[in-house]
């Protein structure tokens, strides 16, 4: 990142003067020293600000560029619980709303595959105020991930991290399952 902007490097990595490791060395972190003790042209400067833009710093941003996974993972068969509680309490959910909602999403899906199911041979989806409240929270879920600042663009290495397109998809996948379940509702197959 330079002067507070994230950018897309993987395309342009090989065309680098300096070398690909040059370049390799710092993904994730900021060149504004290093750029400009090469003393970089204003023809590299032009080049720099031509990359795609994936986000714009800030401390949020920094904190999901530089997640300390690789070092959790060495010599354990899972990640440590200090790890899990670093990805689960953010600033950006302070009141833990999308923890909740995701919560209740998973306590649905077991409620309904593991009792309702084999009970009654479906889902159990009757019309009741229950159903529609469930499809409400699973919708409020995919959406609740609006609050959280993303990438713009997906790095390659690492793709844990989410991207803008990644939370689109979810929220529209989310929304054809509601709709299948309207549909469903309103005209059902007799």
């Amino acid at each position: 990142m330079w002067e507070d902007t994230v950018y897309d490097v993987t395309k342009f990595k090989v065309e680098h003067p300096g070398g690909e490791q040059l370049i390799v060395d710092y993904f994730g972190k900021r060149i504004d020293e290093p750029f400009e003790e090469e003393n970089h042209s204003a023809h590299a400067r032009k080049v720099l600000k031509k990359l795609p833009v994936i986000g714009y710093f800030n401390e949020v941003m920094n904190e999901k560029l530089t997640d300390d996974f690789d070092k959790e993972m060495k010599g354990s068969f899972c990640c440590s619980r200090k790890y899990i509680i670093k990805k689960l309490v953010t600033k950006e959910d302070p009141i833990f709303l999308h923890k909740f909602l995701g919560a209740f999403a998973l306590f649905s899906y077991v409620y309904r595959f593991y009792y309702v199911f084999p009970t009654t041979g479906n889902l159990g989806f009757n019309g009741t105020w229950f159903d529609h409240f469930s499809i409400f929270m699973h919708i409020a879920l995919s959406t609740s991930s609006l609050i959280f600042h993303v990438l713009k663009q997906r790095i390659l290495k690492r793709p844990l991290v989410i991207w803008h397109e990644y939370r689109l998809h979810t929220i529209s996948f989310t929304m054809r399952g509601v709709s299948v379940y309207l549909f469903g509702y309103f005209w059902p197959y007799e």
